[in-house]
């Protein structure tokens, strides 16, 4: 017997809250080192009524991404993440199977963020969006406190002269906050640039747009683009980041997984065109295959 279209989305719904709630409460019960953000965390939730410190000259900041960067793509959270889109489009919008695949192909491409198309051409609340997409992830089982990570974060803070630790993501902050608690380095960072989903205006403005990247300047206190370091996974960030005057980049290209087996590549709006690959990364990017890896490439950061 065919479901009908309201019993698809019941069904859907119940899924979801279902999710939500795991999701809480294993966060709830979080405890242990680098679970809690630290008092002085700062996330910008009133993005039209917010005051700044003024930038010292001296700071040096190293901004990080989150997803695909902070923890493996091999985790495989980023499919995770396509099929929870999918079911939205599919669900939420009555969208016919051929026709969501067609909007998650070319809406990442034509916006640069899913919920910034959907609010564009279907009028959806990128707030309830992202609880049901974003939020709803099972991703407790897949990210783990990273040892090993949080040594190299505490050792860059330590030893380099690096003066602040900051994210710089697409993500609302919701996903943001929960991913860096479940790896157990939330209170390393000293605040977040996440992609406002409530603006007054309704436009969802994201990486690697320099407006987003200016918005980062300003809540992180950061004086000059020269005393910034960045690492995306994408090389439109990239980009984007090398084009403002950053210090030096890193474009995090993850081939292989932990055990060494070679990883499927996935398609990109990120990917560079050919042209670009002939002319080559510029000197002060680096390509790495994780964010571990950086101890290995800028050594004088670690010194």
């Amino acid at each position: 017997m065919t479901m009908s279209e309201f019993e698809r989305r019941t069904n859907y719904r119940t899924q979801i809250e279902q999710q939500l709630l795991k999701n809480k409460l294993q966060l709830d019960s979080l405890n242990y080192e680098g679970s809690q953000l630290k008092p002085t965390f700062k996330a910008n939730l009133d993005n039209n009524n917010t005051t700044y410190e003024t930038p010292d000259p001296n700071t040096k900041i190293f901004y990080f991404d989150i997803d695909n960067t902070l923890y493996r793509r091999s985790t495989g959270i980023q499919e995770m993440m396509q099929d929870a889109i999918y079911h939205y489009v599919r669900n939420e919008l009555s969208i016919p199977p051929q026709t969501a695949n067609y909007i998650m192909n070319t809406y990442y491409k034509q916006y640069g963020l899913m919920a910034a198309g959907l609010v564009q051409n279907f009028n959806i609340d990128p707030l309830k969006y992202n609880t049901m997409v974003d939020d709803s992830l099972d991703i407790g089982n897949l990210l783990k406190p990273d040892l090993k990570l949080r040594e190299m974060l505490l050792q860059m803070k330590r030893d380099n002269g690096i003066d602040k630790l900051w994210l710089c993501t697409n993500a609302y902050v919701n996903h943001a906050v929960r991913c860096i608690r479940l790896l157990g380095i939330a209170d390393l960072f000293d605040g977040i640039t996440f992609t406002q989903y409530d603006t007054l205006d309704r436009e969802i403005i994201c990486k690697p747009d320099h407006r987003f990247f200016e918005r980062v300047k300003r809540e992180s206190g950061l004086s000059d683009w020269s005393n910034a370091y960045f690492i995306d996974d994408s090389f439109a960030n990239i980009q984007s980041a090398i084009s403002l005057g950053m210090a030096k980049c890193f474009l995090v290209n993850e081939t292989k997984s932990d055990d060494g087996k070679l990883l499927k590549k996935l398609d990109s709006i990120d990917d560079p065109s050919d042209m670009e690959k002939l002319k080559g990364l510029p000197r002060n990017v680096v390509t790495i295959n994780s964010v571990l890896d950086l101890s290995k490439v800028e050594p004088n950061l670690f010194a």
